[in-house]
């Protein structure tokens, strides 16, 4: 080793910006000042005792700023040299981004649920690609799933998470069409450089097998841009296809279906079109050995004919910034040097109340990057009054957020704080606060139509609630009125009754005292009277147990007309209650926007609304609502049922596998391929 060696990147040794070196003749001058002052005040500071300097001198010494100044004069020198940028060495830095471009084509037909590669060729396949993906660090990928018809599950894209995302998804389940059409995929990868203007790309084929006609297909397809090479899954045992509740794959003959890898269709296809193939590896060398270290992740030979690469002058000016940083602690305060040895013993765990963020960004930022998410930690973050309201207010906590928006006393506040007491129902209070908002809302003519529009809503829902509470009390007092009707007249039918029963028995008394007497003076009556006179009563006492029956009827029948009365106004009653909750729920929602943004959509539809009210002689009740964009979706529903549609919506499984097989579907019935397949499998 040459002893000067290491004197080589001193020759290299420059400045990227030198014009910052500018910097040092200031610096040069404050040097020739203050060494000049030390110089001047030497020889008197010797000669004058050190009691009367301050009274003698026109300068009295300063010695705790003598040495500040050159401190000051020495991170000046330090911060000059880091602008300048020192360097002398070289690092190379590419010039363009790879574009290696790889499609994946991946055989998702029947036969590669078969378990003779635990778990499964299928789930195999896509652990494959989720390596291939994670190893390359840059290029293009795309991704193509197919059976008898071949779908995009990526375009090209260099963002490997995307495609990781979507790849446990692919199953032979979500394919539209049975068979198995690799020819169909090569297709459909063609056409996907042709949209990217990609003209060169490699193309992986992950299959258990093809049929000897899907060779032809192949060769025609392939050409000098697009190479193949395939990674071939599955055993030449086979094993049976599960289809779940459904048992095992069966064939028309209702026998089990044991698909098993055939390799001499690959064997051909390698002789006639070059395409090589490998089984499937538990390691790389599969993928890696098929395609060649130009799309191998690590990318470490790059291509001889194109430069992608140059070397870039490494600044380490940077480092010298570390050397300010005991300069500015000593310049600080003198002394403070020595509470450095204090440090190790200030030092605490963690505190759950500090947040990393916290050193970047305001409680009021991070609540607003919250809040459209998380409104319940947005009203934790805020500071602000208004924004935690706002944030209260989206959450639900209306009672909260008036809480928050009483303490504004500006106009907008006034206007977002009757928002919050019309959603509490506290419509009273809310029309004071609009009236306050529209007093105080100046040349906000904004601001003003929407409080205006609002408080006419708001008054005729009151006035509505007003109406239907007054008929309410009426039917109450109607109902009460016909109950004391009823009453009495029971009571007048009771004593009717009790009337007819005396004068029964006051007749009977006087014709017995009658008959007395006539039998004491007449004696001389035959049989014959005596007899008439018996059937007399007779006929009497069954009259007056026909008129007994009769009013008892009357009696029955009107109580059951009273029963059905009652039963009526029952329902009337529990309908108008219905429709008076449902007033109060819409009145309720009265103020569901306190946005800026959205207040001014809700003028625009609450003006639009009121015009076709006032034309279609609507109810305003049934109007109020509207200025919750999706009060037609949640018309007639309580808080606690809107939480628990939440939360029943928040257990639905993000499976993006149900998207990938709608979108398929569609594709297929798009295309309407009716070719019959060779095989469902």
């Amino acid at each position: 080793m040459n002893p000067l060696d290491w004197l080589v990147p001193l020759s290299d040794f420059h400045f990227l910006r030198p014009m910052w070196l500018l910097l040092f003749i200031p610096a040069v001058i404050a040097f020739v000042m203050l060494l000049k002052q030390r110089l001047g005040e030497g020889d008197w500071q010797q000669v004058v005792d050190p009691a009367l300097r301050a009274y003698v001198l026109d300068r009295a010494p300063k010695q705790s700023t003598k040495s500040g100044h050159w401190w000051i004069l020495i991170a000046w020198l330090v911060a000059t040299l880091a602008l300048s940028g020192p360097t002398w060495q070289r690092i190379p830095v590419p010039v363009m981004k790879n574009q290696d471009a790889l499609v994946i084509l991946m055989d998702m037909s029947l036969s590669m649920g078969s378990q003779d590669i635990k778990p499964s060729r299928a789930i195999r396949s896509v652990q494959k690609v989720t390596d291939i993906i994670r190893e390359r660090k840059d290029g293009l990928t795309a991704v193509i799933a197919y059976s008898g018809d071949a779908h995009t599950v990526t375009p090209f894209t260099d963002d490997g998470e995307t495609i990781e995302h979507l790849l446990p998804s692919l199953t032979p389940e979500i394919m539209p069409k049975l068979g198995s059409r690799p020819d169909k995929a090569i297709k459909l990868a063609q056409e996907l450089m042709t949209n990217a203007n990609i003209r060169k790309a490699q193309f992986l084929l992950l299959t258990d097998g093809i049929q000897p006609n899907d060779v032809t297909r192949i060769k025609d397809l392939l050409g000098e841009n697009t190479p193949l090479a395939v990674i071939a899954i599955g055993t030449a045992e086979g094993a049976p296809v599960s289809l779940g509740d459904q048992g095992f794959l069966r064939d028309n003959d209702g026998n089990i279906v044991l698909p098993r890898l055939d390799t001499a269709p690959l064997n051909e296809l390698r002789a006639q079109a070059n395409v090589p193939w490998l089984p499937l590896a538990f390691d790389d060398r599969d993928w890696k050995t098929l395609l060649k270290s130009e799309v191998t992740a690590n990318n470490e030979e790059a291509d001889s004919s194109r430069n992608t690469q140059y070397d870039q002058w490494h600044d380490a000016g940077f480092w010298l910034v570390f050397l300010l940083l005991p300069i500015a602690l000593i310049t600080f305060r003198r002394g403070v040097v020595f509470t450095i040895v204090l440090i190790p013993a200030l030092w605490s765990q963690p505190s759950d109340a500090f947040e990393w963020q916290d050193l970047w960004k305001t409680p009021d930022q991070q609540g607003q990057d919250l809040i459209a998410t998380d409104p319940n930690s947005a009203a934790e973050k805020f500071d602000d009054p208004s924004w935690k309201g706002s944030a209260l207010y989206k959450s639900g906590d209306y009672q909260g957020a008036v809480d928050q928006f009483s303490q504004d006393s500006s106009a907008r506040g006034k206007y977002n704080e009757a928002n919050a007491l019309a959603q509490t129902g506290n419509l009273e209070k809310a029309l004071e606060a609009y009236e306050e908002a529209i007093q105080r809302a100046g040349n906000d003519a904004e601001l003003l139509k929407n409080a205006e529009a609002n408080r006419q809503l708001v008054e005729k829902i009151k006035e509505q609630q007003e109406k239907q509470q007054q008929n309410q009390q009426s039917s109450d007092d109607n109902q009460s009125s016909d109950d004391k009707n009823n009453s009495d007249q029971k009571n007048n039918q009771q004593q009717n009754d009790q009337q007819k029963n005396s004068d029964e028995n006051q007749s009977a008394d006087q014709s017995q005292s009658s008959d007395s007497q006539q039998s004491d003076s007449k004696n001389q009556q035959n049989d014959s009277q005596s007899q008439d006179q018996q059937n007399s009563s007779s006929s009497q006492q069954e009259d007056d147990d026909y008129a007994e029956q009769q009013a008892q009827k009357n009696k029955e029948q009107k109580d059951q007309e009273q029963k059905d009365s009652k039963n009526a106004q029952s329902q009337a009653d529990q309908e108008q209650q219905e429709k008076e909750s449902e007033d109060e729920k819409n009145a309720a929602q009265a103020g569901e926007k306190s946005d800026e943004e959205q207040d001014k959509e809700d003028a625009q539809s609450m003006a639009q609304q009121q015009q076709e009210q006032d034309q279609n002689g609507e109810n305003p009740g049934d109007t109020l609502g509207q200025l919750d964009p999706n009060a037609s979706q949640q018309d007639g529903m309580t808080r606690e049922e809107k939480a628990a549609r939440q939360n029943w919506l928040n257990r639905v499984p993000d499976n993006p596998g149900v998207l990938l097989q709608r979108k398929f579907l569609y594709q297929y019935r798009q295309q309407a391929d009716d070719d019959k397949e060779e095989v469902l499998w």
